[in-house]
C-alpha cells in the first residue's frame, strides 16, 4: 500500500469514528475500515467501567467474528492467563501497564512465539478460534479509561508488522476521543446508579434516592469505605473500587471533583453488567455442578463430545452423562436447544 493510499484510508477511519453517534454502529464501522489497512481475523472491544486492577469490569462489548460463548469463556477464565495480563501482574507490571496506555502491543512483545505455542492460553483458547497473533490496547481519553480491545490473526497470516503497529497508534487518540464523545452524549446515568456528594471534610452532604436504595440495609462501614477510599483511589485515575451485594449485584465506585471548585466531590455508584451477564447469568440460574458448567461452555463453543473428553481428560461417556444431567436441569433435550436457550435466542419456557 502506498503512503498516499494509507493516509487516505487512515483519514477515512478518522472521519468514520467522529461521524457516527451510535456506539455499536461506530465500532462496527471502525473494525470494517481498520481491517482494510491492518488485516485481521477477529476483534473484541470492551467498554471500561471500573475496577481496582487490570481484571476490569465492563458494561458491554463489541466483537467481530467472535461468538458470545468465546467471549464468556475469556472473561470468566482465560483473561487471567493472557500473556499481557501475566506481564502486567509481574514485578514490572505498573511500568508495562503505563507502556500499553494508548499504545498497540503485540502478544509477541510479551512472550516468545515458541513459549506461547505451549501455553494453556494458546492450546485451549486461541486454537479454538484459529488465532495466534494478537494486538492489545488500553484506550484512554485524558485520564479516563475508555476501552480495552484487541485484534487477532491466524498463524498463517503472520505477525503484525511494525508499520501496522504505527498505523494503529496513529488512530488510537481519535478512537478514544470518539468513544469519549459518545459516552458524553449518553451522560444520563442508568436507573441503577446512585450519586453521593461529599464536602471538603469528607462528609456526605447529599445522597439521591438511588444511592439510598443501593445502600439500604448496609452497615455504616460500607458508606464509610465508599467516602474514604473512593476519592483517594479515584484521584489516581477517576477509577476506584467495586463493592458487591449479597444478591450478587456489583457496583463500581467512581469519583470526580465538583465543577464549582469548592472542594466537594461527586461519588457515583454504577451498577455493573458485564458481558458475561447475558450468557453466564442465564447459566447460573440452573444450579449446574462445576463440571457440568465447564462442559456446557465447551458445547456453546462448538466442541463435540469427543473433543470435550480429550480437553478435560475424561471419557466420552462421562461427558455424555454430565451433559444429559445438564440438559435435564436446563430443560432441553438436545444441543441446539441448549445453545439457543442459553444465548437467549428464545424464551426460557420455550
Amino acid at each position: 500500500m502506498s503512503p498516499l493510499s494509507l493516509a487516505k484510508d487512515c483519514l477515512a477511519v478518522v472521519d468514520t469514528v467522529y461521524s457516527i453517534d451510535n456506539r455499536s454502529e461506530m465500532l462496527q464501522a471502525f473494525i470494517e475500515k481498520l481491517k482494510r489497512i491492518v488485516p485481521l481475523s477477529t476483534a473484541a472491544i470492551f467498554r471500561f467501567t471500573g475496577g481496582a486492577n487490570f481484571r476490569q469490569h465492563f458494561t458491554d462489548y463489541f466483537s467481530y467474528n467472535v461468538s458470545e460463548g468465546v467471549i464468556a469463556s475469556y472473561c470468566s477464565y482465560y483473561q487471567a492467563l493472557h500473556p499481557m495480563v501475566l506481564v502486567i501482574n509481574s514485578n514490572k507490571g505498573r511500568d508495562f501497564l503505563a507502556y500499553t496506555r494508548n499504545k498497540a502491543v503485540r502478544i509477541t512483545d510479551c512472550i516468545q512465539e515458541s513459549v506461547l505455542a505451549e501455553m494453556e492460553y494458546h492450546c485451549d483458547f486461541q486454537s479454538q478460534s484459529n488465532i495466534f497473533y494478537e494486538i492489545c490496547v488500553n484506550s484512554y481519553h485524558r485520564r479516563h479509561a475508555i476501552a480495552a480491545w484487541g485484534i487477532q490473526r491466524s498463524k498463517n497470516m503472520g505477525d503484525f508488522r511494525n508499520t501496522e503497529i504505527d498505523t494503529i497508534n496513529l488512530l488510537l487518540p481519535h478512537f478514544a476521543k470518539a468513544m469519549h464523545n459518545i459516552n458524553m452524549r449518553e451522560k444520563k446515568r442508568p436507573s441503577k446508579s446512585g450519586t453521593i456528594i461529599i464536602n471538603d471534610e469528607g462528609r456526605a452532604i447529599y445522597m439521591d434516592d438511588n444511592a439510598k436504595e443501593i445502600l439500604k440495609g448496609k452497615s455504616k462501614s460500607v458508606l464509610k469505605n465508599i467516602i474514604e477510599f473512593g476519592p483517594v483511589l479515584g484521584a489516581k485515575g477517576d477509577m476506584s473500587f467495586v463493592f458487591s451485594e449479597e444478591s450478587g449485584n456489583k457496583y463500581s465506585v467512581t469519583t470526580e471533583p465538583s465543577e464549582n471548585g469548592d472542594g466537594q466531590k461527586i461519588i457515583h455508584l454504577d451498577h455493573l453488567a458485564s458481558p458475561e451477564s447475558g450468557f453466564l447469568s442465564r447459566l447460573a440460574d440452573f444450579d449446574l455442578t462445576r463440571r457440568q458448567h465447564e462442559i456446557v461452555i465447551l458445547v456453546i463453543q462448538g466442541l463435540s463430545n469427543h473433543e470435550i473428553a480429550e480437553k478435560l481428560f475424561i471419557s466420552e461417556q462421562t461427558v455424555k452423562d454430565h451433559l444429559q444431567d445438564a440438559f435435564e436441569k436446563i430443560g432441553v433435550n438436545r444441543r441446539s436447544k441448549l445453545i439457543a436457550k442459553l444465548l437467549g435466542l428464545y424464551p426460557y419456557n420455550a
